[in-house]
């Protein structure tokens, strides 16, 4: 590749040779650019034979006219210099838009890349965090005003795919701006998940918001479940399930918290950029303690949905059996079938749910019972 450009480099100057551009002229800008630009303008150049005769005519004109020799010299420098400067804007550019190209997608993709490993969605930018709240129960319905005579906001995403009707609710994985408080209900809008902000908006019971000065004084008792009594031991459990390890147990001022970062697979989205996701949050009221074990699935490319309910299923395995707990009869083939999911033992509850807005999110939730 790179000898026969050479050598079609060296024909160009062959033939430049003869014309006013010279062979070294026609033969650099060739092998810069490329054999057919410098053929191009090799042709453009003027023959010696044509020079010749435009000499002579000069001369003769010179004889009468004098001057115009002088300014035919000129214009044929100011020819020369507009055609050296052309050639070197015209690489500049190809080299310019180069790495503007190369910046732009290095760019998107580091883009992509920081969305993909951050578990912490951003917070609605009018949210303050004297305000925001936490919820203390799972499946509390969003209503479109403040009482129980007002109508249940429909989840028409999920509604769709269920082929029954589905309420958009909140639970205790969610955080909450409080914007109006009336008669018992708080008019609300969700800040975490940041992908239900636009969508889940309206009002509920003030009773499910947990104030941060009753965080504190919250009497919860230990679990039945004994592997949940044992934070740091389902923390290296499930680190070594194999989609990241969780992070350090702490008080984020709504509970005691610790998740893992997104453990992203697939092809990604045309649409947002995002790969399909999955993510552990374990939470909790005490420090001494798990309530509630969360697999998080995000499905941001909607092609590959069949693969990452499989690679679901698979991790909800993989789940159960390093917490040494007996994984419900129905819940993978409910996974599988795209079915909300419900189990009960005398120490566990588990669900699973669907969460439709601008994407599909599955939640598997084994929650813990008190003694």
């Amino acid at each position: 590749m790179i000898f026969g450009w050479f050598l079609l480099s060296l024909l160009v100057g062959s033939i430049g040779n003869n014309r006013n551009i010279g062979f070294w002229g026609a033969f650099l800008l060739s092998l810069i650019l490329s054999p057919i630009i410098g053929l191009i303008f090799t042709l453009i150049s003027k023959s010696h034979t044509q020079m010749l005769l435009e000499k002579q005519n000069r001369d003769k004109i010179s004889e009468t006219l004098g001057e115009s020799v002088k300014n035919t010299t000129k214009y044929k420098l100011l020819y020369s210099s507009w055609l050296i400067i052309s050639i070197l804007i015209l690489v500049f550019l190809v080299g310019t838009f180069g790495v503007i190209k190369n910046k732009f997608f290095e760019s998107k993709i580091d883009n992509s890349f920081e969305k993909s490993i951050s578990p912490t969605p951003i917070k609605d930018q009018n949210s303050s965090k004297s305000n925001i709240f936490g919820i203390n129960d799972d499946d509390i319905l969003i209503r479109n005003g403040p009482g129980r005579k007002f109508d249940k906001l429909v989840n028409e995403k999920a509604t769709e795919v269920m082929h029954t009707t589905q309420y958009k609710t909140v639970d205790n994985s969610c955080k909450v701006r409080v914007d109006e408080t009336k008669g018992g209900w708080s008019k609300i809008v969700v800040v975490e998940p940041s992908w239900l902000t636009e969508s889940h908006q309206g009002w509920i019971e003030t009773k499910y918001i947990i104030k941060n000065d009753e965080q504190s004084s919250l009497n919860v008792k230990t679990r039945k479940c004994k592997i949940l009594n044992e934070v740091s031991q389902v923390q290296s459990k499930l680190s070594s399930v194999g989609i990241g390890k969780l992070r350090n147990w702490r008080n984020d001022s709504f509970g005691w918290m610790s998740s893992s970062s997104y453990y992203s697979f697939g092809s990604t989205s045309s649409v947002n950029g995002m790969q399909n996701n999955l993510a552990y949050y374990l939470e909790s009221k005490s420090e001494k303690y798990i309530e509630t074990v969360k697999l998080m699935l995000n499905i941001n490319n909607s092609s590959e949905k069949y693969q990452a309910l499989s690679q679901f299923d698979k991790i909800s395995r993989k789940t159960f059996t390093s917490l040494k707990l007996k994984m419900p009869n129905g819940l993978s083939e409910a996974i599988k079938s795209e079915q909300n999911f419900t189990s009960e033992t005398s120490e566990i509850k588990v669900s699973l749910t669907l969460n439709r807005s601008k994407i599909d999110s599955w939640k598997l939730t084994i929650e813990a019972k008190s003694l």
